[in-house]
């Protein structure tokens, strides 16, 4: 059992690092790609929300409590939720951390 799930999981990232070398999908396309489209890079355009930034909480980084920060893109296919990485929970007392996002 071992060996065919080492050999999935080898399969797997061969596909993760061939997909990571194709040229990037429109959003359109990979929508109607569904889940064939997972793992390809997207080429998105569009606007971020300056109003609404959204803190997903209860997740931990190396054992630290913490937040996935997460911005809503504005594109011609709606809204797409974008990942902008992690943030440090804020010290006892303080119930969100205070952090500022740079929109250029």
């Amino acid at each position: 059992m071992a060996v065919a799930a080492s050999g999935d999981k080898t399969a797997r990232l061969a596909q993760i690092e061939q997909r990571a070398e194709a040229s990037p999908l429109e959003l359109f396309a990979a929508v109607q790609m569904g889940e064939q489209a997972v793992d390809f890079p997207l080429r998105v355009e569009g606007r971020f929300s300056a109003d609404i930034t959204l803190l997903v909480d209860n997740k931990l980084r190396d054992g630290m409590p913490g937040y996935e920060v997460v911005g809503l893109l504005d594109t011609d296919a709606g809204w797409l939720p974008v990942n902008w990485g992690w943030l440090k929970a804020a010290p006892p007392g303080m119930h969100y951390p205070i952090f500022t996002c740079q929109m250029d």
